[in-house]
């Protein structure tokens, strides 16, 4: 057991005063208990610097979101006008395969007309041939040269018909060609439509599941926000028990001052009891010499 040197002589926790051994078991409990709340602080500063982590990682992944989510909402524009021209592009898909069902027919009808025309021209090819060979039998048939002259001018007329025909075919198939190839054009702008609105659904997709991901670190920032008002209370606790035993430590130095006094004090009672000792035995020395002088006094008398 642990003694200390008070009044100049060794003293344990036992025969000090009841004040003090109170003092002393109460210094002894808070010390363990500061101990124990300054254990508790560094594993919370330890656990409060491991729970810092996730909001850090959250904060970045709310960055991160909130860029993606400004980079939607550039995109929305851009969506509403792909609407818009996908919508054009399907009304002008209509009207092209209106007009290329109308040409289709208006090209069945001038084949009919064309092959109408050739057996015409057929036939009058071989009637010129016949009337070539009449007019050559004789003069009397004067009447019929005119006759074949007139044919000969319907033949031509025909004949000029028939290329008016083949031009305005020719002109039909530029024009169907032109219309497949703007038809083929907006098939692909279509086609890109649809893989840009497939890439924004992906990505809307993306964004859902980061947004999920976000509310799952809101709820463990929430946690550890709990966690770290615990920790706060925790810390405030310790602080005032810190302030209790400091206010206890000024208690132990005055008192530690007001032992020091009383040594201070014991050590001049001990050397007036010394002083005291010292006069009594010079007076037993002097009651000594006054008894051997009242001893010779007798004698001589």
């Amino acid at each position: 057991m642990a003694a200390w040197n008070i009044f100049g002589r060794e003293t344990t926790a036992e025969q000090l005063p009841a004040e003090l051994r109170a003092i002393l078991a109460e210094m002894k409990r808070e010390r363990v208990a500061f101990e124990a709340l300054t254990t508790a602080a560094r594993e919370s500063g330890q656990g409060l610097t491991q729970l810092m982590q996730p909001i850090t990682d959250a904060q970045k992944v709310v960055a991160e979101l909130q860029s993606r989510v400004k980079s939607l909402e550039r995109l929305v524009p851009v969506l509403a006008t792909l609407d818009e021209q996908t919508e054009n592009v399907s009304k002008s898909q209509r009207r092209t395969e209106t007009q290329l069902t109308q040409n289709s027919e208006n090209a069945k009808h001038l084949r009919t007309e064309i092959d109408e025309l050739r057996g015409v021209l057929e036939q009058a090819l071989a009637l010129k041939n016949e009337v070539a060979g009449f007019l050559e039998l004789g003069g009397g048939f004067k009447a019929l040269r005119m006759d074949a002259d007139t044919l000969s001018g319907a033949v031509r007329e025909l004949t000029q018909g028939f290329d008016q025909v083949r031009a305005r075919q020719e002109e039909l198939r530029k024009t169907s060609e032109a219309v497949a190839t703007r038809f083929s054009a907006f098939e692909d702008r279509q086609q890109g439509a649809q893989r840009s609105v497939a890439e924004t659904e992906s990505r809307a997709a993306t964004v859902g599941q980061t947004l999920k991901e976000l509310t799952q670190a809101a709820a463990e920032a929430a946690q550890t926000k709990r966690q770290l008002t615990t920790l706060k209370a925790l810390a405030d606790g310790v602080t005032q028990k810190v302030a209790a035993l400091e206010q206890q430590r000024d208690v132990v130095d005055r008192a530690t001052a007001e032992v020091g006094k009383l040594h201070e004090l014991m050590r001049d009672v001990d050397a007036k009891i010394r002083r005291h000792e010292e006069s009594a035995k010079g007076l037993n020395d002097l009651e000594s010499k006054v008894g051997e002088l009242k001893d010779l006094h007798a004698e001589v008398l």
